[in-house]
C-alpha cells in the first residue's frame, strides 16, 4: 500500500516560462550584473571583477561542477560547501551572512518558476486522503531556495521531506538520493511512489530502489525508451493522479 508520494519539482509541480534558456534553470545568469552592481557586495569584490568575470567564474567553478557529474558518476559537491569554498577567488574577504544571502538572491532561479494551476488542488486532495508527500529534485543551488519558494506560495505545509541533489551530494537517478528520501520518513520502498517527468532520472532512479513510479510525460519524451523497464503508469497531467488506483 502506498503511504508516501514523492514529486519531482521542475515541470511536475512548477515550470519556467516557455522559451527560457534551460541554463537559467540552474543559475540566474542575469544575476551576474546585479552582483557586480549591488552596493552590499561590490565593496567585497576583488579588483577587476565585474559582470563578465563573474559569468566566467560561475560557469567554470560552479555550473560545470554540477552539470558534468549529472551525465557521469551522478555525484556532486554540496552546494553551500562548494559555494563557500570558491567565493574567495572573486571576493577579497569572507561574506557576512547578509552578503551571502544577497548573493543567493541574485543567483536564485526559483523566481522563474510558476506553479501549475492544478498543483495546489492535487496536493490538497492527496493530503486529505492521508498520503504523505515529499519532493526529490535535482538542483545546483542550495535547497533552502526551494524551501523558501514553497513557503512563499503557502505550499510547504503539504510536504514532509524536501530532498535535493545540492544538499545530498547525489544526483538523480543515483539510488542514494531516493534512499535518503525514504529514510527521512522510515518508509519502505514498496510504500513509496515517485511522480516525475524525466524517464531516466525519475522513473529509472525510483524503480532501482524498489519504489513505484508514475511518469508524468508532459514534455513528450519518447515512450519507447521505457519498453524494457516501464513505469507503473504514464500520465499527461497532475490531475490524473486523483483518478488513479494508488
Amino acid at each position: 500500500m502506498i503511504r508516501v508520494i514523492f514529486f519531482d519539482f521542475g515541470y511536475v509541480l512548477a515550470s519556467p516560462p516557455p522559451g527560457l534558456d534551460p541554463r537559467f534553470l540552474y543559475l540566474d545568469w542575469d544575476g551576474m550584473a546585479q552582483i557586480a552592481a549591488d552596493p552590499l557586495l561590490t565593496p567585497a569584490l576583488r579588483p577587476g571583477i565585474g559582470e563578465a568575470q563573474l559569468r566566467t567564474f560561475f560557469e567554470r567553478e560552479y555550473y560545470q561542477r554540477f552539470t558534468g557529474p549529472e551525465a557521469s558518476q551522478l555525484e556532486a559537491p554540496r552546494a553551500n560547501e562548494l559555494m563557500r569554498a570558491i567565493l574567495p577567488r572573486v571576493f577579497a574577504r569572507p561574506l557576512t551572512n547578509g552578503q551571502y544571502e544577497r548573493l543567493l538572491f541574485h543567483l536564485d532561479t526559483m523566481k522563474y518558476m510558476r506553479f501549475h494551476p492544478a498543483a495546489r488542488r492535487v496536493l490538497s486532495a492527496l493530503s486529505n486522503l492521508n498520503y504523505k508527500l515529499g519532493i526529490i529534485s535535482n538542483m545546483i543551488l542550495p535547497g533552502v531556495l526551494l524551501e523558501r519558494l514553497l513557503r512563499s506560495e503557502g505550499l510547504r505545509e503539504y510536504f514532509g521531506p524536501v530532498i535535493t541533489s545540492s544538499e545530498t551530494g547525489y544526483i538523480k537517478p543515483h539510488p542514494r538520493i531516493f534512499e535518503r528520501a525514504l529514510f527521512a520518513g522510515e518508509w519502505r520502498p514498496e510504500e513509496a511512489l515517485m511522480v516525475g517527468d524525466t524517464y531516466r532520472q525519475d522513473i529509472i532512479g525510483a524503480r532501482t530502489v524498489g519504489m513505484r513510479a508514475v511518469w508524468l510525460n508532459c514534455r513528450g519524451e519518447p515512450t519507447a525508451q521505457a519498453a524494457q523497464n516501464p513505469p507503473d503508469a504514464i500520465i499527461q497531467s497532475l490531475e490524473e493522479l486523483l483518478t488513479m488506483d494508488l
